[in-house]
């Protein structure tokens, strides 16, 4: 049979509230042998000593029973953030992939206007003749080279650095800030906070998102 995650917790949810305990109860019979049976009740305070299972004749059985009262919401809880993690670095992936594929398109423009560039320099260079009509040649390839150093392509690099530079100083401010908003966000989880702790979750995982997983 396949488990659906929350509708166990749910069914977990309605339960007795916890922790548990086992009681254990030997019962004595004047027409026949004693026997012990286990009861399990409630320790907590609003359902204190109240039976939620009895007539358990193994110990083992009611010592599982009691004890999964705390454990298997426990687990499945964990078991979901796993899952949610997974999902989040799947997506991330996806991100980086078509990310390194923009750049690597970038870089080939780049290298194309750079190379156009040397090679209108180079021609150039290798022109030396004195008359009107190559010094006329000459005057129309340098305004070739002014236009090509005018094209967007250079001014592209310049805004790339200072972006990249941008870039990495949110990431260092983003990186000292996660482990305080994802401790935060983990407390509110342990103390069952759920609205606050989903919340807070979603900060953390944007966060996580602009850091690459590198959080």
């Amino acid at each position: 049979m396949e488990r659906d995650a929350k509708h166990d917790l749910g069914l977990c949810e309605l339960t007795t509230e916890g922790p548990w305990y086992i009681d254990k109860i030997d019962s004595h019979d004047n027409s026949g042998p004693s026997a012990t049976f286990y009861l399990v009740k409630s320790e907590h305070a609003a359902n204190k000593d109240k039976i939620v299972a009895d007539m358990i004749l193994h110990g083992k059985d009611a010592e599982f029973i009691a004890m999964s009262r705390e454990a298997l919401p426990y687990w499945i809880k964990r078991a979901q953030e796993f899952e949610q993690d997974r999902t989040i670095d799947d997506l991330l992936e996806k991100d980086k992939t078509l990310l390194r594929n923009k750049i690597s398109v970038a870089e080939d423009q780049i290298n194309y206007w750079q190379k156009r560039y040397h090679d209108e320099r180079d021609k150039c260079a290798e022109l030396n003749i004195e008359n009107e009509h190559s010094r006329f040649i000459i005057g129309e390839m340098n305004l070739k080279l002014n236009e090509y150093e005018q094209h967007p392509v250079f001014e592209l690099i310049s805004k790339r650095e200072a972006a990249e530079a941008e870039v990495q100083r949110y990431r260092e401010a983003i990186n000292k800030a996660y482990p305080t908003i994802a401790g935060h966000y983990k407390r509110l989880v342990d103390s069952g906070e759920t609205m606050a702790a989903g919340e807070w979750g979603e900060v953390a995982r944007a966060l996580y998102e602009v850091l690459g997983g590198d959080g």
